[in-house]
């Protein structure tokens, strides 16, 4: 059964954003190697996890 991950104090979408970054890696880059790995991501919802404002189900971003 797929989970619904809520991002209240856990920064999820924050520690994605992080470590991005750290790795130096473009949000279009981290898309595409997401959908390589055949999960169904935009760069639009990528975005609104990393600010927080979507919701996400947990095997989606099981990697």
């Amino acid at each position: 059964m797929e989970q619904k991950i809520k991002q209240d104090s856990i920064c999820i979408g924050q520690n994605i954003r992080r470590i991005r970054k750290e790795k130096k890696i473009k949000q279009t880059e981290l898309v595409l190697l997401m959908q390589l790995e055949n999960v169904n991501i935009t760069r639009e919802a990528l975005v609104k996890i990393e600010r927080g404002i979507q919701q996400y189900r947990l095997p989606s971003l099981e990697l």
